[in-house]
């Protein structure tokens, strides 16, 4: 490939650069626009293709690699190994340990005959004279431009995009991006009045980056962008690794019953995105804004029995990664139980008074574990949870009936599985009568009445 890309064939655009070239050596002299050093109006030079800038890159970047395919699983759905690092877009280089290798520094910036000890771009040479010959019409309107650069701030080695948007009466030409101590080209195809493209560089020293932009339009004119220049600070690249917590929950579940994942992260400057490995993949949560810590819980389900192991991993926003600590924590998974709980119930008194106590007692028996009882009264169901793992386990709710009639009482019972069935028997009646407010009434004899 040529290390320069050949010029456009434009007789007349040649002899006005000639005239230009020939006018500024005899009166060159420095000058500025609007109070900013800017480099020398770029050469019209055409980028080997319309997809490549001057040094031969691609135009825009290339798409970003997908992220790492999931790992193989055994039969129980665990993955063969231990799961890779969830890659990053664009995925880092990494060393023998599957971390990320250390970026590689972006190219140094030579100082350019077009530069200052600075490195930012030297003052444009005196105004070019001329326009082309009075004897052939020609389209004497300058194209304008915008520029805009992302983002304003950036770690070394990060992406800075420098987008250039050219506008013309005609047909805009081409655009052009000073970076790295050189002008770069993009080509713009067919005829366009409105024609924009995105640059991206990195820098490899921390300080403050002017980037400038030009339009040309296919009459040769030529115009700075506005604004023409803007500054990018570069800061040295966080090296600092997050950390991160893993926990489960809960150790042991049956088949289909749902297994929470919490995923912690924290980091110096900024978490970016918190990884869960389940179902035999990486699955990711992206952290909003700025935050040195975060944390997101994940949830599955698992279809077989088995032992299945979940593992957790952390990115802040400069691409530093570590997994969590624990790295990874296991759950017991079991054949969901389908056999129903058992129950009984019984209330006293069998009749009453109103206003006076009635209990109801259920009591639950399962196979493995006894979840909860209930007992319907006062036109609602009421619960007891029975503590730890109990195959039987006992309550006695107490209620009372402010009005005479017959009352019926329901029993029920659930096992950790949610499993269910009604007590047995399913309910029983109570007969509440008013309650006796006639006082008594009595008589007195005394015998005898007189005695010695």
């Amino acid at each position: 490939m040529n290390t320069r890309p050949p010029r456009i064939n434009r007789p007349a655009g040649r002899i006005v650069r000639a005239a230009r070239f020939l006018m500024a050596l005899l009166f060159a002299a420095p000058w500025t626009v609007a109070a900013q050093t800017l480099p020398p109006p770029p050469s019209l030079e055409r980028a080997a293709s319309s997809s490549q800038d001057m040094t031969g890159q691609p135009a825009a970047p290339p798409s970003a690699p997908a992220r790492s395919p999931a790992q193989s699983q055994d039969s129980s759905g665990q993955p063969a190994a231990a799961p890779s690092a969830p890659a990053r877009s664009p995925a880092q280089s990494q060393d023998s340990s599957g971390q990320p290798a250390a970026a590689p520094s972006a190219p140094a910036r030579a100082v350019s005959p077009s530069q200052d000890v600075n490195g930012q771009p030297a003052a444009p040479p005196a105004a070019p004279a001329g326009s082309q010959s009075p004897s052939k019409a020609t389209d004497t309107t300058k194209p304008t431009g915008t520029l805009s650069v992302s983002p304003a701030s950036a770690a070394t080695g990060k992406t800075i995009s420098i987008t250039v948007k050219g506008s013309d009466n005609k047909d805009v030409d081409s655009l052009y991006a000073y970076y790295s101590g050189a002008w770069h080209s993009y080509s713009c195809s067919g005829v366009q009045t409105s024609c924009s493209h995105t640059f991206t560089t990195t820098e490899s020293k921390a300080g403050t980056y002017t980037y400038t932009g030009y339009v040309y339009d296919a009459s040769s004119n030529g115009a700075y962008t506005s604004p023409s220049a803007l500054n990018a600070t570069v800061s040295a690249a966080d090296t600092t690794k997050p950390t991160g917590t893993l926990s489960v929950s809960p150790a042991s579940a049956a088949t289909g019953k749902t297994i929470s994942i919490t995923v912690k992260g924290s980091d110096n400057k900024d978490v970016d995105s918190l990884y869960a490995y389940y179902s035999g993949a990486w699955h990711s949560y992206a952290c909003s804004g700025v935050q040195t810590s975060c944390s997101h819980t994940f949830t599955t389900t698992e279809s077989k029995a088995g032992t299945y192991t979940y593992t957790g991993y952390v990115y802040d926003a400069s691409d530093n990664e570590s997994y969590t600590t624990p790295s990874a924590l296991n759950v017991t998974v079991t054949e969901t139980d389908t056999t129903k709980p058992t129950g009984t119930l019984s209330v006293s008194p069998a009749s009453a008074g109103t206003g006076k106590t009635i209990s109801i007692t259920v009591k639950g028996s399962d196979n493995k574990d006894v979840d909860s009882l209930y007992a319907y009264y006062s036109g609602a169901w009421h619960s007891y949870a029975c503590t730890g793992v109990q195959t039987s386990c006992s309550h006695t709710f107490t209620t009372t009936e402010s009005k005479a009639g017959t009352y019926t009482y329901t029993g029920y019972v659930y096992d950790a599985s949610d499993n269910e069935s009604y007590t047995t028997p399913s309910a029983i009646n109570v007969t509440v009568t008013d309650v006796d407010t006639t006082k008594p009434t009595g008589t007195l004899s005394v015998s005898p009445a007189a005695a010695t």
